[in-house]
């Protein structure tokens, strides 16, 4: 596998050990972290994050700045202010390749707004509203319209039920019942995921989410990837009758349990034992959402939208042209 051309200085690599030996939980290896070094001093040459950093490297934040101070919050351990390379390695690990415990902590803080130790409904009510606001913003298929409306209910019935206060303990056992809960956690995996999807690439890392699609192919020697062509064929055998198949989101840690296998190599059977076709449906949507090409290419967006306005007589054939060409990029992918 190849691996990047990274060149630190001694007094870099000191301060790498030093952090990994304070920091043993860290899931990268010491090639990674001295990647996410690199290109963490490139992006910020003074080293590190102030507030005001985090709307121009997150676009999907410029719109949310109350999302974006939370996030904040939860980054900056210390209270110092900024957000040093340390801590982002710390939460990145976890975003990355944490424990689902780890994931629900990390939540947890995100959720404690005034940080007592405790979540209440209000906090609750708030951080869902803002965070579930961004993710349908942005279509990531994390978050359904239906569920979103039917949040405040939801909140009250699977997670409070009869308390008004939730320490960690509790919080993190009643989320696991809760999608909305666990959808909060993916606003980091959104956010991160060019920066993971960058590192592994880099480091010749192999993945199928969040992978270039030539690599993709070429690395599974196929015209069309596994996971696409496994679940399409398990949804058109067992779920072309199933209500709302690609609306109603599959139960996020399920979701997510899979994700992490297959892109450590897992290649599922599907049909033994029967898995749950909402879950099925989502690795689907989460595959090309999370290509950093996506199929209908960016090349062609504007021809995309100006067909909207082309008369209804030659709208269909300009269309059937556009899809054309995209089917023209992926044989090249695949070639």
């Amino acid at each position: 596998m190849g691996q990047a051309n990274i060149k630190l200085s001694k007094k870099e690599k000191k301060n790498i050990e030093k952090i990994l030996d304070a920091n043993p939980n860290i899931a990268f290896d010491e090639p990674e972290v001295e990647f996410l070094w690199e290109e963490f001093h490139r992006v910020l040459p003074k080293g590190y994050v102030i507030k005001e950093d985090l709307a121009s490297l997150f676009v999907a934040l410029r719109e949310f700045p109350q999302v974006s101070d939370h996030l904040f919050r939860v980054f900056d351990r210390s209270g110092d202010g900024k957000i040093s390379f340390d801590e982002y390695l710390q939460y990145l690990s976890i975003i990355s390749r944490g424990t689902l415990s780890e994931k629900l902590k990390l939540t947890f803080i995100l959720f404690d707004l005034d940080g007592d130790g405790t979540v209440d409904q209000e906090e609750a009510r708030t951080v869902v509203t803002l965070v579930g606001q961004l993710l349908l913003k942005f279509n990531t298929g994390l978050l359904s319209s239906e569920e979103f409306a039917n949040a405040q209910s939801s909140l009250q019935a699977l997670i409070f039920n009869e308390t008004n206060v939730l320490p960690l303990a509790v919080f993190k056992e009643r989320a696991l019942t809760c999608n909305l809960i666990l959808n909060c956690f993916c606003i980091f995996e959104f956010l991160f995921s060019d920066s993971i999807a960058l590192m592994e690439s880099r480091m010749g890392r192999q993945k199928v989410f969040g992978r270039d699609l030539k690599s993709l192919l070429k690395s599974e020697s196929r015209n069309i990837p596994y996971l696409v062509e496994s679940t399409i064929k398990y949804l058109e055998s067992t779920a072309l009758d199933e209500e709302g198949i690609f609306r109603l989101a599959g139960p996020v840690k399920e979701v997510l349990d899979m994700k992490a296998e297959i892109n450590n190599g897992k290649k599922f059977n599907f049909f033994d034992p029967p898995a749950n076709p909402h879950s099925i449906a989502a690795l689907l949507k989460n595959f090309f959402a999370e290509l950093p090409e996506p199929l209908f290419t960016e090349l062609l967006q504007d021809k995309f939208i100006s067909s909207m306005n082309t008369p209804e007589e030659k709208r269909l054939d300009q269309l059937r042209d556009l899809f054309n060409t995209c089917l023209l990029y992926t044989s090249d992918a695949a070639d």
